[in-house]
């Protein structure tokens, strides 16, 4: 049998005797009543969801339920706070029901590089980006199409066929290329076949210029 303590708690009736104040909330305890009449009237009476809109039009859980019935809604109700599950903040909770908006614009979301598919965090991709060898690449030669991946620009450059080379200026070329201070004429290697060149004239060794 139970006894109703003055603070509402209940106590066993073994243990009223012997009981100076409540395990639960430490009140004193000057008697107890039998709890037949406060069961079954508890067992009747109706709450209200802990997690309940503070204002009447606002978001919350309006469900009404009794005693026995709380423990199961509060591990299932809508409204109550999970945390965000990248941690994307170390205090964030947020309504159960508000999880999945939150997942697609979570900033920590997991996201995946569209050029070598790893998986990052959404607020790194930009960073990812930068470096990712799988990264296709615009040839930097204005006149070149080609894009490759970031690793191996290096080897499209020794190749491309609009990389720039040097030619020393002569009189006697017909068609007279862009020249630098230094005299140079800078042309796409493509272009050396337009320019007309006198047989019996010897000219430096057309060398790469970077």
């Amino acid at each position: 049998d139970a006894y109703e303590l003055p603070c509402g708690h209940l106590a066993c009736a073994e243990c009223v005797p012997g009981v100076t104040e409540c395990a639960a909330c430490s009140t004193a305890v000057t008697g107890a009543l039998p709890d037949d009449l406060g069961r079954s009237a508890r067992a009747r009476a109706r709450i209200f969801c802990p997690y309940r809109p503070s204002e009447p039009k606002g978001a919350g859980c309006k469900a009404e339920l009794s005693v026995g019935q709380l423990p199961q809604h509060l591990a299932e109700c809508p409204f109550r706070p999970v945390p965000c599950p990248e941690m994307c903040l170390p205090a964030c909770m947020l309504p159960a029901v508000l999880l999945p908006d939150h997942a697609l614009l979570c900033t920590h979301r997991p996201v995946a590089c569209e050029s070598c598919g790893e998986r990052c965090a959404h607020n790194r991709l930009d960073e990812h980006r930068r470096t990712c060898s799988r990264a296709l690449l615009a040839c930097p030669h204005s006149r070149c199409s080609v894009r490759v991946p970031r690793a191996c620009m290096a080897a499209h450059l020794d190749v491309c066929s609009f990389r720039q080379v040097d030619h020393q200026l002569k009189e006697t070329i017909g068609t007279r290329p862009p020249i630098d201070h230094a005299g140079t004429a800078r042309v796409p290697l493509q272009s050396l076949s337009t320019l007309s060149f006198p047989e019996n004239v010897r000219y430096p060794q057309a060398h790469l210029f970077w």
